[in-house]
């Protein structure tokens, strides 16, 4: 097998993004908490009030899909993370036992 027919799969490094990706949601959910508490009537303007509770709406939307993602993301991740090891523990084995799995 020459080096162009192998691949090479870091799963360490693939397991930390994927953590990394998770605790992104998971930070972007306190955040978002707190600003949908956030009431424009405690500004006392009118106008500035309604652009601050449409603000928190916005803002808390952006987040949450944010988090979202992340989510899906991480999760994605782990899918991969997951193909990989059964393709690597099916190699294996085909390599242990050739005739049973048609290796090589």
């Amino acid at each position: 097998m020459s080096g162009s027919d192998q691949i090479y799969v870091d799963y360490d490094m693939l397991e930390q993004t994927r953590k990394d990706i998770k605790n992104i949601s998971d930070q972007m959910k306190k955040p978002c908490r707190e600003m949908e508490k956030v009431d424009g009537a405690a500004m006392g303007v009118t106008e500035l009030e309604a652009r601050m509770d449409q603000f928190g709406d916005e803002w808390s939307h952006g987040i949450k899909q944010l988090a979202k993602f992340s989510d899906v993301a991480s999760e994605a991740l782990a899918e991969i993370k997951k193909g990989f090891e059964e393709i690597d523990t099916k190699y294996a084995d085909a390599l242990r036992n050739p005739q049973k799995g048609g290796g090589k």
